[in-house]
């Protein structure tokens, strides 16, 4: 147990400093959707109770109400405010993901420094930051999934197996995505390793049973709460045809699995390296990658999903940057692929059933919602790459090598922050909230019972924190010059005029300054809140 304490230690630092990064932006909770779990919480603290309310503005997340009650419950034990509360406490969950990734990659591979190094990959992955970190229901799903996936491989001890069947209950409380992903890893699991086990003769009905009951038969009842529930994210896709194509997915990759775990120890076909410093073990899955960097290339010239925007020059410098994490994390892969030992399973169950989830989403149409389900799927890669780079580093390369190595991977992760942090500038999405403007909204709320007519992010927040409805088109109609009626309130942001107005999911929508200084000829300034700097003005439309 010493002998992890450094390492464990170290690697726990790292990644408490990088998420304390947040809070030098602002104390409030990091991303909008945020708020309504915080209002949720205050709610449950109030009311000393959850219930489901269909006329709320935040039924939908009444749904899937976990993460609101660890709040509330941490909240209500520490007698810290919710609000206050949600960034330390989402970072505290953020490292039981990393200590479950560490735990999981030593049970696999034996070797504490291939799981500090898995570690160290998801303590600083950038998107892996900003979604463990930020107070959404995906990020509890997330942190979850190393310990389900390592129980699940200690299933023979009843009480292991116990835990993965009550964490598998519980899921659908938690997240949707992150359910089907959980599903998906255990029903791989069970597939691939009662496969080797037959191959070896080793496989029993008893035992495929009991994996079947106590894994993926829990799926039912999920499948029931949220039938039960009307869960709208989930309905969508509850079709013939949905399911038809999401099962056909799930069977070709679960053959693919199947060959990949067979006996076989075939080498690649071909390898595009056959220098020292990379082993020949990058094969023709390295084309995959390049190919997934040249659609990046080409969303920068031409949309490719209805609905989003041209990838900017700085995402796409930050998308090359996962290149070199790509092609090393495709080396550890082949290096567990071509063993014979049980972790392989593992591995291809890690990396498989994400990859379930995003070629269907490809598959069912370029659509806003395809959109949704393949970039937020993307993050359920993260545990099986971080992985696989440890073992690239770690079990083929020595000396000098390793060291080349290690930097251009550390070097890498670093730049990735900006998809944690900068937000604004790569993906042209703020999701910082400051003071003055949450200040500006509980008096909008509490002295006028109109419908304000502002941006999408102030809108957002508005609905899902104050429980209150808001017209997010006032940048469309300032851009267009319409009139506004006598008595409307308009809540503007001075830097509307410079950085642009939040319309997500289009980029920043810049409000000419003439429109700005037109203004006060139109209306009467009722409120503001700000410093010379960043400046918010609630005002009346005079018509």
């Amino acid at each position: 147990m010493r002998g992890h304490l450094i390492p464990v230690a170290s690697v726990l630092s790292v990644a408490v400093s990088a998420r304390l990064l947040q809070l030098l932006l602002s104390s409030l909770p990091l991303n909008i959707d945020s708020f309504a779990q915080v209002a949720i919480a205050t709610d449950m603290m109030q009311s000393g109770h959850w219930g489901l309310d269909e006329e709320s503005l935040n039924a939908y997340n009444l749904k899937m109400p976990h993460l609101s009650v660890l709040l509330a419950l941490s909240a209500s034990l520490t007698g810290v405010d919710p609000l206050r509360l949600a960034a330390p406490f989402m970072i505290i969950i953020s490292l039981s993901g990393i200590l479950g990734i560490y735990a999981l990659a030593y049970l696999l591979t034996g070797k504490r420094a291939i799981a500090a190094s898995a570690a160290l990959v998801l303590a600083l992955l950038g998107p892996y930051i900003f979604l463990s970190s930020t107070l959404m229901k995906e990020a509890v799903g997330l942190s979850l999934l190393p310990l389900l996936v390592l129980l699940m491989v200690k299933r023979e001890d009843r009480r292991m197996r116990g835990l993965a069947a009550a964490i598998l209950l519980i899921l659908p409380l938690i997240h949707h995505l992150s359910m089907v992903m959980a599903y998906g890893f255990v029903s791989l699991i069970v597939l691939l390793q009662h496969a080797q086990a037959y191959w070896h003769g080793r496989w029993s009905w008893r035992a495929l049973g009991l994996d079947l009951l106590l894994g993926p038969a829990l799926f039912l009842f999920g499948l029931w709460y949220y039938i039960s529930v009307r869960m709208e994210f989930f309905t969508t896709v509850w079709s013939t045809n949905e399911v038809a194509l999401f099962l056909s997915t799930a069977l070709i990759m679960a053959a693919a699995g199947l060959l990949l775990t067979s006996r076989r120890r075939a080498r690649p076909w071909f390898a595009l390296s056959k220098s020292k410093l990379l082993p020949s073990l990058v094969d023709q899955k390295s084309l995959v990658i390049v190919g997934a960097f040249l659609l990046v290339v080409a969303n920068a010239y031409r949309p490719l999903f209805p609905g989003t925007v041209q990838t900017s020059f700085l995402l796409l410098a930050i998308a090359a940057v996962y290149i070199p994490l790509a092609l090393l994390a495709l080396v550890g892969f082949n290096v567990h692929r071509l063993s014979s030992g049980p972790q392989k399973t593992v591995i291809l169950s890690l990396i498989l059933a994400p990859l379930i989830v995003i070629v269907y989403a490809l598959l069912r149409g370029l659509d806003p919602l395809s959109h949704v389900l393949l970039y937020r799927s993307v993050d359920f890669l993260d545990y099986g790459l971080a992985i696989a780079i440890g073992t690239a580093l770690l079990r083929r390369l020595r000396g000098r090598r390793r060291s080349v190595l290690v930097i251009v991977v550390l070097l890498s992760l670093l730049a990735t922050l900006p998809l944690a942090y900068g937000t604004e500038e790569v993906l042209q999405v703020q999701n910082t909230t400051y003071r003055y403007e949450l200040a500006a909204l509980g008096w909008l709320v509490g002295v006028t019972g109109v419908t304000p007519e502002t941006d999408q992010r102030i809108g957002a927040i508005l609905s899902m924190y104050f429980n209150a409805r808001a017209d997010s088109t006032l940048p469309f109609k300032l851009e267009a010059g319409a009139a506004h009626e006598a008595g409307s309130i308009l809540l503007v942001e001075e830097n509307w005029s410079t950085r642009g107005a939040q319309v997500h999911p289009l980029p920043f929508l810049p409000i000419k300054e003439e429109v700005f200084l037109r203004l006060p000829e139109e209306s009467s300034q009722i409120y503001h809140g700000g410093d010379s700097v960043n400046s918010l003005y609630i005002i009346i439309a005079t018509g």
